[in-house]
């Protein structure tokens, strides 16, 4: 009998759609919790995400990598940002600027990827911020959630790895809450929103999670 495998998470799913010997596209396989959408690489060396091969958002759609592999099941997540940020508008009319924070991970650019995409096309009005673990620590992220301006929210992507490689399990959420006066929003779902005064949490109205969980069957 042969096996199944199970992969986890955006680094797991890239790395296996990253294979290009047909004995390993042929392994069935389980896709479990990721988001859709992967961010394109510059590097050559891996084949399927590399820019030239990609469209101009630099982002993948990991659905239709699945279709050259022996993908049983798919469980990923698509992330309702243009809600997200209309929900953010209705609280927060003022907002100008909102600050994307991503860490040194796949999945961190990933997010931060598609985050970009759909404010670019549904509110370019919109000034984008980055804190990017690729090139920030945690200390110097936290100075630049500090210095952010007025008028600004924050989406919190995720922050587990910072560019020293220092990996943040379970902080890293409260770190960027407590930076600053200003509205802290997780883009996955796991944290809560902190208003201006910092004395309250709010979620979306309605909505414990944010994400869409989406369960495709591909084959028997």
């Amino acid at each position: 009998m042969q096996s199944l495998s199970s992969l986890l998470g955006s680094e797991a799913w890239i790395s296996y759609f990253s294979q290009t010997d047909e004995k390993y596209k042929e392994l069935p396989v389980y896709c479990l919790m990721t988001q859709r959408y992967g961010a394109t690489l510059n590097t050559p060396r891996i084949t399927t995400v590399y820019q030239e091969n990609t469209d101009a958002k630099s982002q993948v759609d990991m659905l239709q990598f699945m279709k050259g592999f022996n993908v049983k099941l798919c469980y990923y997540y698509e992330y309702g940002v243009k809600e997200d940020i209309e929900f953010i508008r209705n609280l927060f009319p003022q907002t100008e600027n909102i600050a994307i924070i991503s860490d040194n991970s796949y999945a961190g650019l990933s997010q931060m990827k598609y985050v970009e995409n759909e404010i670019a096309e549904h509110f370019p009005d919109l000034q984008i911020i980055h804190i990017d673990g690729r090139t920030m620590d945690m200390a110097q992220a936290r100075q630049a959630m500090k210095n952010l301006p007025e008028r600004t929210a924050a989406m919190l992507c995720v922050w587990r790895y910072d560019s020293k490689k220092v990996t943040h399990i379970s902080n890293a959420e409260y770190v960027f809450k407590l930076a600053n006066n200003l509205p802290v929003f997780s883009l996955t779902g796991s944290g809560q929103l902190k208003n201006p005064s910092g004395s309250e949490s709010l979620r979306p109205t309605g909505q414990e999670d944010r994400r869409q969980t989406r369960l495709l069957l591909l084959s028997q």
